[in-house]
Parts: C-alpha cells; sequence; structure tokens
C-alpha cells in the first residue's frame, strides 16, 4: 500500500513495504469501542471503522 512507503527492490514485482506506525495501547481501545458499539446496532459504526482504518472512506 502507498502508505507503507513501497520501495522498488531490482526485481519490479517486488516492493518493500515498511510498518505503519501506530500506537497499539489506542488501537487496542478503539477496538473495543467497536466491539461495544457492534453489539449494540449503532449506526456510528461506519464512522468507528474510518476512524481505525485511514483508508476506510464512508
Amino acid at each position: 500500500m502507498d502508505e507503507e512507503g513501497k520501495e522498488k527492490t531490482a526485481n519490479k514485482m517486488i516492493y518493500i513495504g515498511h510498518p505503519i506506525e501506530m500506537d497499539d495501547a489506542v488501537f487496542e481501545e478503539k477496538l473495543k469501542v467497536l466491539n461495544e458499539a457492534s453489539k449494540k446496532d449503532s449506526l456510528d459504526i461506519k464512522k468507528m471503522v474510518a476512524d481505525i482504518v485511514g483508508t476506510y472512506s464512508i
């Protein structure tokens, strides 16, 4: 993915991706909130997913 800052290699079919920096604790907390919202059929699910997954658009 582009956000991984992909790097070309000698083989034009192979790229090297670099990890996306993230705060694991914040990510886990957002997943907990999303999980709870999913049990309540919240209308904000798509917004929550978009907040967690930067490439997701509503």
